[in-house]
Formats: C-alpha cells, sequence, structure tokens
C-alpha cells in the first residue's frame, strides 16, 4: 500500500534503496553535487562521518551492503550470511566491515525510570509496531517478531522489553544483554518517551558500563 501511495513499485525497491544511500553519502561530504536537474551542496557536514550498516536476512541484502561498501545487521542469527558478505566484500577488494548478528535476549529494548508507567502509556505503541510486523506475510523471518495480542502479552514474552537504567546496567555487566537495540519512535512513539529512553541509554547507562570495564 505504501508503494502505492508513492507511485512507486515493490520491484525497484532495491535500486531506489541504493541511489537514497548514494545520495546521503554525496550529501555528508559537504561538497556539491548534482540532484534532479540541479546543483547541491549540503552544509554543515556532520561532525562525524557516518557509519552505516545494511540491514536485511536474506543473501540479496548481504551481497548490496558488500558492494556498497557498508557494515552489515542481518536481523537474523545466520552464520551463513555473515561468510557471504565477508566473502563478497573480498570479491570486491576490500576487507569487510562489522557485521552485527542479533544475539540472545530482548530485540528492542527501552529504557525509564518507571517501566511500569512507561507500558501504561507507550504499551500500544510498541504493540503497533509489532502487529504492523506480522501483518507482512506469515514467514516474515526476524528476531524482532512478537506475536503477542496485548501489552500485558507483550511484557511476558519479552522480545520488546523496558527495563530502569540500574536493571540495563546489571544485565549489560552481567553479559545477559550484549547488544542494546532500540527502535525510537516505535510504531508512532512520541518523541518525548524515545528521547527520554536515548538519553538514559548515553547518559546513564553506558557510562556506566564502560566505568566498570575500564576498572574490571
Amino acid at each position: 500500500e505504501e508503494y502505492a501511495m508513492f507511485d512507486a513499485t515493490w520491484e525497484g525497491r532495491g535500486r531506489a534503496l541504493e541511489d537514497v544511500i548514494g545520495l546521503l553519502q554525496q550529501a555528508w561530504t559537504g561538497e556539491e553535487f548534482v540532484y534532479d536537474g540541479r546543483q547541491v551542496r549540503v552544509l554543515p557536514r556532520p561532525h562525524r562521518d557516518p557509519v552505516l550498516f545494511y540491514g536485511g536476512g536474506s543473501p540479496a541484502a548481504a551481497r548490496r551492503a558488500a558492494r556498497l561498501g557498508l557494515h552489515f545487521q542481518p536481523q537474523v542469527a545466520d552464520p551463513s550470511l555473515k561468510e557471504l558478505y565477508q566473502a563478497e566484500c573480498r570479491e570486491h577488494g576490500r576487507e569487510p566491515g562489522f557485521v552485527l548478528l542479533p544475539t540472545p535476549g530482548p530485540a528492542t529494548i527501552f529504557c525509564a525510570e518507571d517501566p511500569d508507567r512507561f507500558w501504561a502509556e507507550n504499551g500500544r505503541y510498541l504493540l503497533a509496531e509489532a502487529r504492523g510486523y506480522n501483518a507482512w506475510h506469515n514467514d516474515f523471518n526476524s528476531l524482532v517478531r512478537d506475536a503477542s495480542d496485548s501489552v500485558e502479552e507483550m511484557r511476558t514474552a519479552g522480545v520488546y522489553a523496558v527495563f530502569t537504567p540500574d536493571e540495563l546496567i546489571a544485565k549489560c555487566l552481567s553479559k545477559e544483554i550484549r547488544v542494546v537495540s532500540s527502535h525510537p519512535l516505535c510504531g508512532g512513539l512520541p518523541a518525548e518517551p524515545s528521547w527520554a529512553s536515548l538519553r538514559l541509554v548515553c547518559e546513564t547507562v553506558m557510562p556506566a558500563v564502560a566505568d566498570t570495564d575500564r576498572r574490571g
């Protein structure tokens, strides 16, 4: 439905995505380039060069990530995709980038001082995203998959999780959680709870974990 709304073809999605990636990479250089027949220059440049991961759970995605010189983040824990990506990178004459395979634990994590309140006020947005994923097709394979019918069921399933800063710090230090992955604006989640979660992760959880690693 979304492709039809923008008069775009589903079959051309790969080429369209590659075009957008190339456009962003040109824009981030700060140099002039031609876009849609116009001379364009985007300033200011990013403070640091952006790090791009290409996502996807198929061999085509692994090959595209390698061809474009991007890192690779498949949404399925399939070692063969990592091997294919690395082989394709070398085939193109470059060393492979990072491959971030899913790890055990929640697929989508939020941080809040009061998880009960977060779930009560925002759980419906997380449920909307989960239902959206499930509506694509029945054989959709992804770590971010939750077939829950209610917010209460989601909390028990654990695919989407909300932790206090202290809980998340403890789980990271114990290696129960190795990757903190989140979806800000998840399913239409308003900006402020999204920012609040990111601030807690970046300003409270990360420094605490890093400080313990340095001392440990």
